[in-house]
């Protein structure tokens, strides 16, 4: 199966959520000539993404325009993400039913495995099993997509460092992530509550169960560093392998 590459840089919240729908729609018309696609993008301005289902009554509008944050709504699941200093990747790829989505999710976690080994993170590894959320979605903790990991969710020693989602439509998976770079996402603990108590308790629980490249590293780990991983590792298969 033939693939293509984008890397298409930074734009605002609208437009890049606007690309990824267009691209998985280009698949569902004519899934026959269009390629599979990884595309990989960043956020200027930095954006809140909402899960497509999610309730938007916890966002703080006007702290989010005075500090010149979007609001947008992605096509898929999940909780809320402040796309700051991070690596966004989105795979559209035909795909039949939601068996063969989990398997996609699993391959798809693998390759950033596989891409980031060349940074020697030693305590780099997936998840292993499907935690049980039920609990955990009655809480308010569960506002932010950060704050739990989902089986084949690649982690640092218990700490989630690549959130993703996705959705299948008309044969056609469309699955997307955040690889954070820097802990800039830690501040939608300030976004997405209304008193300082809510915000102290979320930005401590985002910090006990998320973490970044550059913390992990000690240095700082740039958008391009890290594309140039995610396109190195894509050009030795020309693909994402399928399990």
């Amino acid at each position: 199966m033939k693939w293509n590459f984008e890397n298409t840089g930074y734009l605002s919240g609208k437009e890049q959520m606007d690309l990824d729908i267009s691209n998985a729609l280009k698949l569902v018309e004519d899934n026959k000539s269009q390629f599979p696609l990884l595309r990989i993008y960043g956020w200027k301005p930095w954006a809140i993404s909402l899960g497509k289902n999610q309730i938007d009554t916890s966002i703080n509008y006007q702290e989010c325009s005075i500090r010149g944050i979007d609001i947008v709504r992605r096509p898929t699941g999940g909780r809320a993400v402040l796309h700051a200093n991070e690596l966004t990747y989105c795979v559209t790829v035909p795909c039949k039913d939601t068996s063969i989505a989990k398997k996609w999710y699993e391959s798809i976690h693998l390759f950033l495995l596989r891409a980031l080994s060349p940074l020697h993170i030693s305590d780099l590894d997936y998840v292993k099993s499907q935690p049980n959320f039920t609990n955990h979605y009655t809480t308010d903790m569960s506002k932010a997509c950060f704050t739990a990991s989902a089986q084949y969710e690649v982690e640092f020693k218990g700490k989630k460092i690549i959130g993703s989602a996705q959705m299948v439509h008309d044969n056609v998976l469309l699955q997307h992530g955040s690889i954070l770079l820097h802990n800039d996402h830690l501040a939608i603990a300030e976004l997405i509550t209304r008193n300082d108590n809510e915000k102290r308790s979320l930005y401590e629980y985002l910090d006990h169960s998320s973490i970044d490249l550059s913390t992990i590293l000690s240095r700082e780990v740039t958008y391009e560093e890290c594309s140039d991983l995610i396109y190195n590792e894509f050009m030795i298969h020309h693909s994402i392998p399928f399990l």
